[in-house]
């Protein structure tokens, strides 16, 4: 992610490869990307009962914007209990100071809804819009205006989301929008021909 500043932001996944502990951090540079500061922890998970993944990070840079230069790290938290899956919420926290500092865990979606894949937009005046990939075949969309505290009820794109070719793991959907006209574009693997 680039800041209204140029400075450049990197979100990684971290994790044991051989224990339960999972994470996500986010690096800073200030020269472009030639160097990165010391990763910062956003995230950090330390049960196997809560595993995050698909972190997506972008920062606001609108002119317009109240929370200009807010970084927001989303994810999805893997969620297990007794050992069985109780949901992948799609979940978000934001820095105002650069990435040093990070908010508390906020749900975007239903907190033990069975949900993936973040991909964040904003608009000119910050509002902030998450699409995401929701239930069975749907991709739905959430947004919030007060800079991710809370988000409005879920509506549909699309209920239509294929799988790509058999036997092999791909094709997530993506999104963007235009940071002139606020217009937002989100796309996906069809689930066959003409589905919309």
């Amino acid at each position: 992610a680039f800041g209204p500043n140029g400075d450049v932001y990197i979100s990684a996944l971290v994790f044991d490869a051989t224990t339960c502990p999972t994470g996500i951090t986010v690096a800073r540079s200030t020269d472009g990307g030639a160097v990165f500061g010391a990763p910062v922890l956003v995230q950090s998970s330390t049960t196997c009962n809560y595993s995050d993944d698909k972190d997506w990070l972008i920062a606001d840079t609108q002119p317009a914007s109240p929370h200009r230069g807010r970084l927001y790290q989303f994810w999805t938290a893997f969620l297990t209990v007794n050992g069985h899956a109780a949901g992948s919420p799609q979940v978000l926290r934001w820095s105002d100071d650069h990435g040093a500092h990070w908010s508390s865990t906020i749900v975007v979606s239903g907190p033990h809804e069975n949900t993936q894949n973040s991909q964040p937009m904003i608009q000119p005046d910050g509002t902030i819009t998450d699409v995401y990939l929701g239930s069975g075949t749907s991709m739905v969309a959430r947004t919030s205006h007060d800079g991710g505290a809370t988000w409005s009820s879920e509506s549909l794109v699309t209920n239509a989301v294929g799988g790509g070719p058999a036997g092999i793991r791909c094709c997530l959907p993506s999104s963007a929008a235009d940071p002139v006209t606020g217009e937002l574009y989100s796309v996906w693997e069809g689930s066959g021909p003409g589905s919309r």
